[in-house]
């Protein structure tokens, strides 16, 4: 995306051609015809092929984060190492030398702060202490976790949050909360399927053996799918009440509602059954 450096458009507001430049060792700069690319924008609007990235509600949470994190880990460098500093003799302040013995002495803190200097040795009267300095980590901490909450959030997967740093939750609500999120992802897979079908594989189809009733095409399957402990309680509920027996209408609903294989072979035995 980033070699894209400009969009030619039709009067249509079709796409006439792109130009992709890369530089480094094996330099290129083409312009690419509109014919030949498959675009996905997210958020299209208008002429505005680039759209907008899923990840932009994330960014302004994911970049304070980082400050954060940087600030927290000079924070407990400082708490951890102290800040040096030096006290001089009062009578230092009447000689004639005091500045060159002030410059000296800055010098060695200088170098105790900042060098592997371990011990120094001074005249009568001089002396150096520690400043502490007081460092919250753990609050700087749950910034950052508040932080991390909003980017899940954006993405609709504040779920993955339930059971992490003393959060509680219920199956039932995880579950609730995570089809939403997988709701999403087939949205968005739906969404490319449709258009891979629009503009590959019916139009491949189409030039190879000419225009035909019915076309193969992609679907997406599986991603939100019911196949654990929900659907097994489903069964079996169903068949201690005898919902699978009784009702072949209701069991091949339960088939469609949890997109199992067809039934109809079954359902017309079961109507002719009843016939005879």
């Amino acid at each position: 995306q980033r070699t894209i450096q400009e969009w030619i458009l039709n009067q249509d507001g079709s796409i006439r051609f792109v130009r992709q430049r890369v530089d480094g060792d094996l330099s290129v700069d083409v312009d690419i015809a509109g014919q030949f690319l498959l675009v996905f924008s997210g958020d299209k609007e208008g002429d505005n092929y680039e759209g907008i990235s899923m990840l932009r509600p994330c960014y302004g949470a994911w970049f304070r984060k980082n400050i954060y994190r940087k600030l927290q880990a000079i924070g407990i460098e400082r708490a951890a190492k102290g800040v040096p500093i030096g006290k001089i003799p009062i009578e230092m302040l009447s000689r004639a030398d005091y500045p060159t013995q002030l410059a000296n002495f800055q010098a060695v803190l200088d170098k105790l702060s900042a060098h592997e200097k371990n011990g120094v040795a001074l005249g009568a009267g001089f002396d150096i202490s520690e400043l502490k300095i007081s460092h919250d980590s753990d609050k700087v901490q749950a910034v950052i976790n508040s932080e991390n909450v909003e980017m899940s959030k954006a993405f609709l997967a504040n779920f993955m949050e339930l059971g992490l740093e003393q959060n509680g939750g219920s199956y039932s609500l995880g579950s609730d909360l995570s089809d939403i999120f997988l709701g999403g992802i087939e949205y968005m897979a739906t969404m490319i399927c449709e258009k891979l079908n629009d503009q590959i594989v019916v139009p491949l189809i189409r030039a190879k053996y000419g225009e035909r009733d019915e076309y193969p095409r992609l679907t997406v399957k599986g991603i939100n799918d019911k196949a654990g402990k929900e659907l097994a309680d489903a069964i079996s509920v169903l068949l201690r009440d005898g919902g699978l027996q009784k009702s072949p209408r209701l069991q091949k609903h339960l088939h469609e509602v949890y997109n199992l294989p067809s039934i109809d072979e079954d359902l017309a035995e079961a109507d002719h059954d009843r016939m005879m």
